[in-house]
């Protein structure tokens, strides 16, 4: 890789071509820039740490696995939620709270946000079908269903082994 080589914007690329072509670290730290500029209330960063490095690696890849996307669909598909939803633009302001709220990275890296901000997205192109669990009637959202059918897919192929 050339010492001068910037990373292809993520909202200009098709995510499913980039994984062996922009680092996932790239790929979060330019659409992240992108996500802040756009919404002057997010937070932006200067760098990413080992420790978010990690973390963007660790969360991307887990969900990339359960629902067989590759981890930069994954935030192609974090990033594209974010810029629908209020929240994650920093336009949301609780009650008492004289400023909004102002998401940053880690706000999106802690455990289970990044299903919830995938979850939105689908709910907000009405395509959500969720469906309930029988024995407790609780709704399932796309991500959750996708990696119950995951793990169910592998669950299966070891039992015919």
């Amino acid at each position: 890789r050339e010492a001068n080589h910037t990373p292809p914007p993520p909202w200009q690329a098709h995510p499913q071509g980039l994984d062996l072509v922009v680092p996932i670290d790239d790929f979060v730290t330019a659409g992240w820039h992108k996500h802040a500029a756009e919404s002057p209330n997010v937070e932006d960063f200067r760098i990413l740490s080992a420790a978010r490095k990690k973390k963007i690696r660790g969360r991307a890849s887990e969900l990339a696995h359960a629902i067989g996307i590759t981890p930069h669909a994954v935030w192609d598909a974090v990033f594209k939620g974010m810029a629908v939803d209020p929240f994650w633009r920093g336009e949301y302001q609780g009650k008492g709270y004289p400023k909004p709220f102002r998401p940053g990275i880690d706000d999106v890296l802690r455990p289970g946000k990044m299903i919830q901000i995938m979850e939105r997205l689908v709910h907000n192109e009405q395509q959500f079908t969720a469906t309930r669990d029988s024995d407790t009637g609780r709704e399932f959202g796309p991500a959750e269903q996708a990696t119950r059918a995951a793990i169910q897919r592998h669950l299966n192929a070891q039992q015919r082994r």
